[in-house]
């Protein structure tokens, strides 16, 4: 597997001039970026992936549309696009993305990150095409049948606290379109 080199962040999201590789990054415990993509269609349904049962991190769990590191000199927006085509085989116009905000994430001392989130309403139907050591599985939710998953405390959804920032935000736009 190729290395991936991130940028060594301060905690406030500027760059260091400092990178690193990603495991590197992880072992000294510095914040670096990572973007998260939220994708809903035009039924305000939300897309969740599946990880792959040989994902390190929460394998077999419902995740985030699509996510992951941003690599050192790349903007959010070219991570984004790259993620979204390494993980689900599909082409995002980054023009598309709408930024809702950033959160600084402190997993544990070593796994501190600051993420970038991003909505992005998908137009038409698309084919997904997965990588088989990343995704197992893509599907559509209405925001209701996501809010019984996560009132399950034992259903494998990740990113919990990120849910109620994305369903305000395509509540708005929803209600804009009407």
């Amino acid at each position: 597997m190729e290395k991936e080199y991130l940028d060594v962040l301060d905690q406030y999201g500027n760059r260091t001039g400092i990178v690193k590789t990603r495991e590197n990054v992880h072992q000294s415990g510095d914040f670096h970026r990572v973007v998260h993509t939220w994708i809903f269609n035009d039924k305000y349904e939300i897309l969740l992936q599946k990880r792959s049962q040989q994902k390190e991190n929460h394998p077999g769990c419902w995740d985030i549309s699509s996510a992951g590191h941003v690599h050192a000199l790349e903007s959010s927006l070219d991570a984004l696009k790259r993620e979204a085509k390494e993980e689900l085989g599909i082409n995002l116009d980054p023009k598309n993305a709408q930024f809702i905000t950033t959160i600084k994430r402190i997993k544990n001392p070593l796994n501190q990150e600051l993420a970038d989130i991003f909505l992005y309403k998908m137009q038409g139907n698309e084919v997904f095409h997965f990588n088989d050591n990343e995704v197992e599985d893509a599907k559509y939710f209405s925001i209701a049948q996501i809010k019984m998953f996560l009132q399950n405390l034992d259903s494998k959804v990740v990113f919990r606290e990120e849910y109620p920032i994305i369903f305000q935000k395509i509540e708005q736009e929803k209600n804009l379109q009407l």
